[in-house]
């Protein structure tokens, strides 16, 4: 049995700045409390390989912000469903919106693999606190992850494909 060191609770490990090849674990979604809020999609995925192998990492994505033209959330959710092999490169951002395609959607991206460039940004109200936040993502070609080169399923969603 390996040995522990304790932690307080909601310490967690920050990995370094960089690249890294991601498997998805889980994914789920929140629909909008209000009229006008969009869905949160927020995935859940472990590092593979390397110093940091098997450290957890999250993602969050919110579909319709009061930022700009408020789609930015909807463009980086596609960008990520994309690079996993689920997404094609294109969609309409009312899709995000809609509980069956958030269900199938998250079902489908389990178990994907997703390159990642991290980088630290300072929590708002805790300044000592800092986060790893996705930068950019990459498929799993890019990312150079070996034998990965092509999605388990065709890339494109349909939400009518059988599971």
């Amino acid at each position: 049995m390996p040995k522990i060191e304790g932690k307080d609770p909601g310490a967690f490990a920050l990995p370094d700045e960089g690249k890294y090849i991601v498997r998805i674990l889980r994914g789920e979604y929140k629909t909008p409390k209000e009229s006008g809020q969009g869905f949160i999609y927020q995935f859940w995925s472990k590092i593979e390989g390397g110093e940091f192998d098997g450290v957890q990492h999250f993602d969050s994505f919110f579909t319709k912000s009061q930022f700009g033209d408020g789609l930015d959330g909807a463009r980086n959710l596609l960008q990520f469903g994309n690079k996993a092999g689920v997404l094609d490169s294109e969609i309409d951002s009312d899709e995000f919106e809609s509980e069956g395609f958030a269900e199938k959607f998250c079902k489908k991206m389990q178990d994907r693999i997703v390159g990642i460039e991290l980088r630290h940004v300072k929590d708002k109200k805790d300044k000592d606190k800092v986060w790893a936040r996705t930068s950019k993502f990459f498929s799993a070609k890019e990312a150079g992850k070996k034998g990965e080169e092509k999605p388990k399923k065709t890339p494109g969603f349909k939400l009518d494909d059988e599971d």
